[in-house]
C-alpha cells in the first residue's frame, strides 16, 4: 500500500482515493513503506527518548497522556480544525492494546474499524509496544491492514491514519518541521469513518491543502519563534510559562491566517 497525505484527527476525501491530507497532513509522496528513511538525528532521538513507552504506566494512565496531547497539540494548536466537535461530543474513543503481539494489535484496530463501519465518532487505538523505535516497521505493520481491510469490505466506509513518535514523512529528512504534526506520544492507529472525512471536506470548500499549508507555516513559524526543533519538541510537552507565552503569540498569527483564508 503507498502512502499518500494523511490527516491529524481527521484525513481528507478529495483525491479519487479519497487519501489526501486534511489536518495536520501525513505525506509520504506515493514511496511505500519499507523504503521509509528511519529518522536518527539528535533532535529526532531527544523528541523519541521523550516519549517511549512507560512500561508501568496503566491503561488509564496512556490515554491519560495522549488526551493530553490532543487537547495540547492537535486542538490546541489548530493542527486539525475539525477535532475539537467530536472531542467535545464525547465521540472520541480510545483503546490501548499492551504488548507487541502483531494478531493482537491487529485485531484490536480491525475491531475497531468494524465498529466505526457502523457507528458514528472516530477512535484512537494506542499501542505503545507497537514499534516505538522503529517507524518504518511500524509503517509496514500498517499498510498489511490494507488486505484486511478487503476481506471485511472496509474500504469506502473507514480509514487508519497513523502517528508515531518518530513519524518521517519521505522527502522532508529526518529533521523536517512537518514531520511533527504528526508525531505522538506512542504509536497509534487513527480509525476515522469516510462519512464524516467527507463532511469535513465540505466544510473546507473541498480544498483540504489549506489546512496542510496552514500546519506547515504553523511550525516553520515556531521554529524560527522557539529557537529550532528542539523548542517545538518543548513546547509538545507542555513547557515553560514563557514557552508557552511564545507558542500562544504564534497560534494568534496564524489563526487569524487560517480565518482569513476560509472566505477565499
Amino acid at each position: 500500500m503507498t502512502q499518500s497525505r494523511w490527516g491529524g484527527l481527521l484525513v481528507a476525501a478529495a483525491s479519487s482515493n479519497k487519501l489526501s491530507s486534511l489536518c495536520a497532513s501525513f505525506s509520504v509522496h506515493g514511496v511505500s513503506p519499507p523504503f521509509m528513511r528511519r529518522p536518527s538525528s539528535q533532535i529526532t532521538r531527544l523528541y523519541a527518548s521523550s516519549l517511549q513507552p512507560k512500561q508501568e504506566l496503566s491503561d488509564d494512565e496512556i490515554e491519560s497522556e495522549v488526551m493530553a496531547w490532543v487537547h495540547r497539540v492537535v486542538v490546541g494548536w489548530n493542527l486539525c480544525p475539525f477535532a475539537d466537535k467530536p472531542l467535545k461530543k464525547g465521540k472520541l474513543f480510545m483503546h490501548t492494546v499492551k504488548g507487541s503481539e502483531e494478531e493482537t494489535i491487529l485485531g484490536t484496530v480491525l475491531g475497531e474499524m468494524l465498529v466505526r463501519k457502523d457507528s458514528p465518532g472516530t477512535t484512537l487505538v494506542i499501542a505503545p509496544e507497537c514499534y516505538p523505535n522503529d517507524f518504518a516497521m511500524y509503517l509496514s505493520f500498517v499498510s498489511a491492514l490494507d488486505d484486511f481491510m478487503d476481506e471485511y469490505d472496509l474500504h469506502g466506509h473507514v480509514q487508519v491514519a497513523p502517528f508515531h513518535p518518530l513519524f518521517e514523512f519521505s522527502g522532508s529528512g529526518k529533521d523536517g518541521i512537518d514531520n511533527y504534526t504528526n508525531r505522538a506520544p506512542y504509536p497509534i492507529f487513527h480509525v476515522l469513518r469516510e462519512s464524516e472525512i467527507e463532511s469535513a471536506v465540505d466544510k473546507l470548500g473541498g480544498d483540504a491543502s489549506r489546512v496542510w499549508k496552514r500546519n506547515v507555516e504553523l511550525l516553520e513559524d515556531m521554529q524560527d519563534t522557539l529557537g529550532g526543533n528542539e523548542g517545538v519538541v518543548d513546547a509538545m510537552r507542555g513547557g515553560s510559562p514563557s514557552l508557552k507565552q511564545k507558542v500562544d503569540e504564534v497560534l494568534k498569527r496564524h489563526r487569524f491566517k487560517l480565518n482569513d483564508k476560509k472566505d477565499d
